[in-house]
């Protein structure tokens, strides 16, 4: 490994582990918002009536909203996510299996196109005079580079769990990232709106590259539990930490696409989609975390089943 391979993967491992370290603060602390949800994935992967020799799950992290009894009815179950700081609890996991776990805790397949997106970002800012850098920028995320689809281990049964929504993200802030170290944070923030809708392109590439990701395992079946819409909401009292309390339905909503306003039906050509269940996630109560706004995200289980005589 070159030294610059090595600086990107440690730049890759913290920023990984920063988030999985927020995700368990965030869960310890509004817990009664948090369990429903975590609740509810558990209960539709208990549901899916699936088994055989390998299980492959793309998100794990600290398996808050992983059902053990799903690993149970596989031979091997695969874990690959990025924060290699929840192995503790994987460790857990092989022990009530009898060590039919492996880990991968690299998720480079699922984040391909990042690294070298982001050099790709940067040299064209770099490159770019002063007067046309910031329309640079915005064509440059309208167009990205071409990276190669990912491919992941084969496997029976993919479950991909509450991470599809966040490979978006984690672009999404290597690109703010990248603009306030060109711009400036205040210049950034001001034109929020228009850089995240330059970002739409990209961002569905990635969303895309998950389901080529899950096709090339080769599975039969998989499992998709996923935001697919996040609301953010004003103008209501404070919520209390104590108790479950459901976000709003009437007031100042805004409301946009978790998925880059994918189709989602046209994502696994020749395979069968059926909705398990749906509902909201209160992630982030008025007041709790963020005093101008509270946020909820639309969650959806999709069971995916290949039809068949279509080549695997």
């Amino acid at each position: 490994m070159s030294f610059s391979d090595w600086i990107t993967a440690r730049f890759r491992y913290r920023r990984f582990a920063r988030g999985g370290h927020n995700i368990a603060r965030r869960c310890a602390t509004l817990q009664p918002y948090w369990e429903p949800h975590l609740e509810a994935s558990r209960a539709v992967q208990r549901q899916w009536d699936v088994k055989g020799k390998r299980l492959l799950v793309l998100g794990p992290g600290r398996l808050l909203d992983f059902a053990v009894e799903l690993a149970e009815r596989f031979q091997e179950v695969m874990l690959l996510d990025a924060d290699p700081t929840a192995t503790p609890k994987w460790r857990e996991l092989a022990g009530k299996l009898k060590g039919r776990v492996a880990v991968d805790y690299d998720l480079r397949e699922l984040t391909l196109k990042y690294d070298p997106w982001q050099m790709y970002f940067a040299e064209r800012l770099g490159s770019a005079s002063p007067r046309s850098r910031w329309a640079t920028a915005l064509e440059t995320l309208r167009h990205m580079i071409a990276v190669p689809a990912p491919r992941l281990p084969a496997a029976d049964a993919v479950l991909s769990l509450n991470v599809l929504s966040q490979l978006p993200i984690g672009w999404q802030e290597i690109v703010e990232e990248v603009l306030i170290d060109s711009f400036g944070k205040k210049w950034v923030r001001e034109r929020e709106q228009e850089w995240v809708e330059a970002l739409l392109p990209s961002g569905l590439t990635l969303v895309q590259d998950h389901f080529a990701a899950i096709a090339s395992t080769r599975c039969r079946h998989a499992l998709v539990i996923t935001d697919t819409h996040y609301t953010e909401y004003r103008g209501v009292a404070a919520y209390s930490r104590g108790s479950y309390a459901p976000p709003p339905a009437e007031g100042e909503h805004t409301t946009w696409s978790a998925l880059c306003n994918a189709e989602v039906d046209s994502l696994l050509t020749g395979w069968t989609r059926r909705t398990l269940g749906e509902w909201d996630w209160h992630i982030a109560p008025f007041g709790l975390e963020s005093e101008p706004y509270g946020t909820f995200h639309r969650v959806a289980a999709w069971r995916f089943d290949r039809e068949p005589g279509v080549a695997r």
